[in-house]
């Protein structure tokens, strides 16, 4: 599952330094996307901080941005049907939809999605305001 450049940084980001084994060193981690991923991350942060912002002269994060691009990013259009032929990749649009037909509703005033949330972004753990839970088993219905 790959859901976006700035996901794989946070998940890598917040595993950090990770040992080359597992079991308290009693099993090795073969070279992977993993580990890899482990030390794009690393190198990164250890010369820009918790970002990876494009910036002109931060070779590390341009370095991790190619990687990840290189080995999470499917643009052939042509591969990508293959693929899908194959059976070895599945397209889920549905939650994209579900998304799309959100961000294309104008509330009369601008409530929060979710009761409770400090719209800044203080507090992202609370339940779906009514309102949205409506209109998600609405979509979800009319699938």
């Amino acid at each position: 599952v790959s859901c976006g450049f700035n996901w794989w940084w946070r998940k890598y980001s917040l595993l950090g330094t990770f040992p080359d084994a597992w079991f308290g060193g009693a099993r090795a981690i073969p070279p992977s996307y993993h580990l890899q991923s482990r030390d794009f991350i690393t190198a990164a942060m250890s010369s820009g901080g918790d970002k990876c912002e494009v910036v002109a002269g931060d070779d590390k994060c341009q370095a991790a941005r190619a990687f990840y691009r290189r080995t999470s990013v499917l643009d052939d259009a042509a591969q990508r049907t293959l693929q899908i032929a194959a059976g070895v990749l599945v397209e889920i649009v549905h939650p994209r939809d579900v998304m799309l037909q959100l961000a294309a509703i104008t509330p009369p005033h601008p409530p929060a999605l979710v009761e409770g949330v400090d719209m800044a972004g203080s507090s992202l753990h609370t339940t779906p305001s009514a309102e949205v839970c409506r209109m998600l088993q609405n979509l979800v219905n009319s699938k």
